[in-house]
């Protein structure tokens, strides 16, 4: 292959950038003359209930959002959409109402070339700003370097609405109501700083937030002061103009001023509270020799005190497999004819994990969310008004962090506007971990021959053999995991991959372009472009014309 023009391409790339710096092209401070523009898109207060087919077209953020405001807000003679959510429109209020409180707000964070935070002197939260860093020489760094490298996803006032960001999904966040996703705080929904600068140093893993590690700390640091300083803006305008929309008119203007020192306070409170009371803790990982042996006696102490017959069998028959347990790993311990012991101890962890997912009526109930694992989840809205899908758990991918750490965190804090967080003992939290970083691999899941093995042990130990405590769940999440079959079989499936025999790239491909799915009681049927015609389940379904594109393509609904 002849070098030469892959040369004369990075010749002519290199040229048309010194060009541009030649042209001034540089990312310098914001215009000192540019303000922050005031909030006119609707206010989610109640996100909506139901759950779309598919994603909105790319470039058409703003024009979606819109539709759920007016199908929440219908005009008069129109029927408001059972489950459509609650919304509110800047816009309701006149102009010299939303001017007076931008000014307001001007006043207390300034402009985006010369970003404050100025706190009243009589105020509870006089040391936010040195607890925060919420300096103006670092509001200043940040703002610039936001400008850089934020700004164009994330917009300038922090609402997601950068020139990039109603392409991409999920969509860039919107610091305006305060909420961030993924928190470690001990109390409350606000996230610490070093959960802000832990995501923009790591990323999100399957979204196009990139990481930013290449970076200088004090880079991070000011870039995580600015978002912060963004977010307590919006704040504070969102829920000043929640608060006016609905108050009489001649209320509103001697009004402005306290409603945005009121809320100014209490977003202070919030945010100071997320960082001082510190990170949620995170016990110990207690499938070790000395934590099983203290988990088999406080379940056998419980069992003591449990009045109900049934559930005081339950709590007997934990003790004793933790007990098992113990003694398996004491022996592993003992030489390399012992190594394989240690692992069925790992396995009784995904085993008990994997029931705690499967459970609907359970304290975590993840299946009701992650069907058939996060294969077939649906879309749903979150506070944001976007449109989100819980994750595909066999994949591998976590938004959140794949640490131990962080999926801890995600099963008992939760993720925000989406996740509840689980009621569980640390034992159970682990044991959810355990299986959910196991899900993506499977032979990390016990299997028909890992049960055997098993059974082997306990007999040449003389231990009694638990057919609960380690259960084939190989062939449970994948052999039994109904998948998509291919166009014009009897097979019914859903969202994941496609049985592996007679179906080629082209079929997958064309599978997915389709939009299709499946279940027991429909045959294949378009989410959006094709003409389609359904047979008898004998002869299964076949469509009359290719479909064009699926919606995530941008074809017209």
């Amino acid at each position: 292959m002849n070098p030469a023009p892959a040369r004369l391409r990075s010749l002519r790339f290199a040229f048309l950038g010194l060009v541009g710096l030649a042209a001034g092209c540089h990312y310098g401070a914001y215009p000192p003359a540019l303000e922050y523009p005031a909030r006119a898109d609707w206010i989610v207060v109640t996100k909506p209930e139901d759950q779309p087919d598919y994603l909105d077209q790319p470039g058409k953020l703003d024009e979606v959002l819109d539709a759920l405001g007016r199908r929440a807000n219908p005009k008069e003679g129109e029927e408001k959409v059972s489950g459509a959510g609650a919304f509110l429109d800047p816009k309701e209020l006149p102009p010299a109402t939303r001017n007076a409180v931008n000014e307001e707000l001007k006043k207390i964070f300034g402009t985006p070339a010369e970003p404050t935070v100025t706190i009243p002197e009589d105020s509870e939260h006089g040391d936010a700003a040195g607890l925060l860093e919420l300096e103006q020489g670092k509001l200043k760094r940040g703002s610039q370097l936001y400008r850089r490298h934020c700004q164009h996803c994330h917009g300038l006032t922090g609402d997601g609405r950068g020139p990039t960001g109603p392409w991409v999904h999920p969509h860039p966040r919107d610091y305006r109501s305060g909420k961030f996703k993924f928190v470690s705080a001990k109390r409350g929904n606000y996230p610490r700083r070093e959960d802000l600068k832990r995501i923009i140093t790591t990323g999100i893993n399957g979204t196009t937030m990139p990481s930013f590690g290449i970076l200088p700390d004090w880079q991070v640091r000011d870039i995580t002061s600015y978002v912060i300083h963004l977010s307590l803006r919006g704040q504070v305008e969102m829920e000043t103009l929640q608060r006016l929309i609905p108050m009489e008119a001649s209320a509103r203007e001697e009004a402005t001023p306290a409603l945005v020192q009121e809320w100014l306070e209490s977003s202070l409170k919030q945010w100071k509270d997320a960082t001082r009371n510190g990170e949620a803790p995170v016990p110990a990982y207690p499938f070790t020799l000395e934590g099983l042996r203290a988990a088999a006696e406080k379940y056998r102490v419980d069992a003591g005190n449990e009045k109900d017959e049934k559930k005081q069998r339950g709590l007997e028959a934990r003790a004793a497999g933790f007990t098992q347990q113990a003694t398996l790993l004491e022996k592993a311990g003992k030489g390399k004819h012992f190594e394989k012991y240690a692992e069925f101890v790992k396995y009784a962890s995904v085993v008990r994990g994997y029931r705690q997912f499967t459970n609907p009526e359970g304290a975590a109930s993840c299946i009701s969310c992650h069907t058939d694992f996060g294969r077939q989840s649906t879309y749903r809205y979150d506070e944001w008004g976007t449109l989100v899908k819980p994750a595909n758990l066999t994949l591998g991918v976590y938004r959140g962090g794949r640490r131990p750490l962080d999926l801890y965190h995600r099963v008992t804090l939760g993720i925000t506007s989406i996740m509840p967080k689980a009621d569980l003992s640390p034992e159970d939290a682990w044991d959810l971990v355990n299986f959910v970083r196991a899900l993506p691999y499977p032979r990390m899941l016990p299997g028909a021959m890992e049960v055997e093995q098993f059974r082997q042990i306990c007999t040449s130990e003389g231990l009694d053999f638990d057919e609960h405590l380690i259960v084939n769940i190989r062939d449970r999440v994948y052999r039994e995991a109904r998948r998509p079959e291919r166009p014009g079989s009897t097979g019914h499936g859903g969202e994941g991959r496609p049985h592996r025999r007679g179906v080629g790239k082209g079929a997958m491909l064309w599978a997915r372009r389709a939009g299709v799915c499946c279940s027991a009681s429909s045959c294949w049927r378009p989410s959006c472009c094709g003409s389609w015609r359904r047979s008898s389940p004998a002869g299964g379904c076949r469509p009359t014309s290719p479909p064009t594109a699926g919606p995530s393509m941008g074809c017209s609904t």
